[in-house]
């Protein structure tokens, strides 16, 4: 599943996160007033950077693409865990929960290293 929706039109192209996204469903649940949720999802779609992504294409990069340290894997990793939670108290199994996860992004450019951490925690 991924993270954002390109929404091209004549004259412009905007993007917008994906509401239905795991990772973005768990933001909505851990935070109590929907609002202030939807607030945070929408001032994070007005600050993308569309200039100086489209300024030079070239030396641009996918930030999800790129190979992550220990760190980066443990913080992922538990957001994944935290991700398959809240998909399971919505009556998902935990292989479902879990198969849901690792086929989203950024999940599923490190689906290894996140099953490692999930099976050692």
């Amino acid at each position: 599943m991924t993270f954002w929706h390109q929404l091209p039109s004549v004259d412009a192209v905007k993007f917008r996160i994906n509401r239905a996204h795991p990772v973005i469903q768990s933001l909505k649940q851990s935070i109590k007033d929907p609002e202030i949720a939807e607030g945070f999802i929408k001032m994070f779609e007005r600050m993308l950077p569309l200039d100086a992504i489209l300024q030079d294409p070239k030396r641009t990069t996918n930030g999800s693409s790129e190979l992550l340290n220990s760190e980066e894997i443990g913080i992922i990793a538990e957001l994944a865990k935290r991700t398959i939670k809240v998909l399971m108290a919505q009556g998902n199994s935990e292989e479902k929960a879990t198969c849901i996860v690792l086929s989203s992004e950024p999940f599923i450019y490190n689906t290894d290293a996140i099953r490692r951490y999930l099976k050692n925690n």
